[in-house]
């Protein structure tokens, strides 16, 4: 993972995937969650692909990916491409849980959180927001 994602103040991201993600989220009982593949350049980072994986707790207030699909996704990674984020649904407000706080220190990627209910999306880096750039 790129031990600089603490520089980026933008993340960019293509409304379909967006969308995809949000669909699935207002249509589940549990959170769902997935990882960001993308690259980075001074202060942005870059989402070329969305890896949507299991939860494996099959809750609807926590999270915990399937790691089959993390090492799939690293062996999968192109040259230039790294895991910058996490994306994951709230059944509320898109704004870090004490729970992914904690998380954030074993993953300290971009965390996307999307609310399951109304389709609010925030991205954030520990307790800083990263404004999302929607990309047509």
């Amino acid at each position: 993972m790129d031990n600089q994602l603490g520089r980026i103040q933008y993340i960019y991201i293509k409304r379909e995937m967006v969308d995809d993600f949000v669909s699935k989220a207002i249509n589940s009982d549990i959170e769902i969650v997935g990882l960001l593949i993308g690259t980075t350049e001074e202060n942005c980072a870059f989402v070329r692909r969305l890896v949507i994986g299991e939860n494996v707790l099959k809750s609807s207030v926590r999270f915990e990916l399937d790691i089959n699909t993390v090492a799939k996704t690293l062996e999968t990674l192109a040259n230039d491409e790294d895991i910058i984020g996490i994306i994951h649904s709230h059944p509320a407000s898109p704004y870090p849980s004490l729970i992914d706080r904690n998380g954030m220190n074993y993953w300290p990627v971009i965390w996307v959180i999307i609310n399951s209910i109304t389709g609010d999306v925030k991205a954030w880096f520990f307790d800083r927001e990263v404004k999302i750039v929607i990309e047509e």
